[in-house]
């Protein structure tokens, strides 16, 4: 009988230490948990705590953001908290009306003097100016190059727009910068007119408005202004996209002056995958022309 009320006197007093560890624990963690100041929240991550919408951390506690007069409230951690609304620009603190000139209107970029102006207008000394449109020229889609353009042949000079005088073997190019045209195919720009591409023999016209004009065919390639045949060695094979000589050297093979030379292989060494050189198989090290051991 007294050993069991042992036992239960033993079994009481560890329920009890359990119990008052518990609660030490407890009130350890709720000392140690942030004091949310009013008008914030606990954040979801972390810990810490956050203003609410509307207010701005001040130190340890939460301020009212004060919107000034035709403003509203941004919501953003970072800036004033506010923003103007459509029609004002910040100006000292406050949200100042933009003064929009006749034959202008109200921007939606928050950036500039609020305002743009009208199409056939133009901004000077904040108003919006009647455009100058020359002669010969017509109103451009707004925003593009002088707000103008010239009429079909011709072109913009000295602020103005110019006839067109189409040389020989040309054609309208459509464009209003520039000569306004172009070169017929097989003729090339020199100086105000158009010249007779020369193609060498062998050669052909590539259309192109730059270089010579011309390119030789294949298995010749470009000498001065002629196209002289591609000598391909033995082992070798045309490649035009090799540079100067047009050629390239087979698979175990490789470029020597103008000949294609074999590629000798030492032991325990492989062809590379450009195929004109070697490399040893591993663990080897490449080492005075031989595969050694690493």
């Amino acid at each position: 009988m007294a050993k069991t009320i042992k036992l239960r006197v033993i079994r009481n007093l560890i329920v009890l230490s359990v119990l008052v560890l518990y609660s030490s624990a407890a009130l350890l963690a709720q000392n140690s948990s942030p004091s949310i100041p009013e008008n914030a929240h606990e954040i979801s991550y972390g810990s810490g705590w956050a203003c609410d919408s509307g207010f701005r951390k001040k130190g340890s506690s939460c301020a009212q953001v004060i919107a000034p007069q035709n403003a509203y409230l941004t919501g953003k951690s970072y800036g004033s908290g506010w923003a103007c609304t459509h029609g004002f620009r910040e100006r000292g603190g406050s949200c100042i009306a933009v003064n929009v000139p006749e034959n202008g209107y109200l921007s939606d970029s928050i950036y500039g003097v609020g305002w743009q102006c009208n199409r056939g207008f133009q901004e000077q000394d904040n108003a919006c100016v009647r455009m100058r449109i020359p002669e010969n020229a017509y109103l451009a889609k707004k925003g593009t190059g002088f707000g103008w353009k010239c009429n079909r042949l011709y072109r913009v000079h000295d602020g103005g727009c110019v006839k067109i005088v189409l040389p020989k073997h040309a054609y309208w190019s459509d464009r209003s910068n520039g000569t306004g045209w172009s070169c017929n195919p097989g003729f090339k720009v020199q100086k105000n007119g158009c010249r007779k591409i020369a193609v060498p023999s062998n050669g052909y016209l590539t259309g192109l408005s730059t270089g010579t004009g011309w390119s030789c065919r294949r298995a010749y390639m470009q000498s001065g202004q002629s196209c002289a045949a591609v000598v391909v060695p033995e082992n070798g094979f045309l490649d035009h996209s090799a540079y100067r000589k047009a050629w390239s050297c087979n698979r175990g093979y490789k470029g020597s002056g103008d000949r294609c030379i074999k590629v000798t292989v030492p032991n325990g060494a492989h062809l590379n995958s450009s195929g004109n050189d070697w490399t040893c198989n591993q663990p080897l090290r490449k080492r005075n022309g031989r595969c050694e051991a690493a």
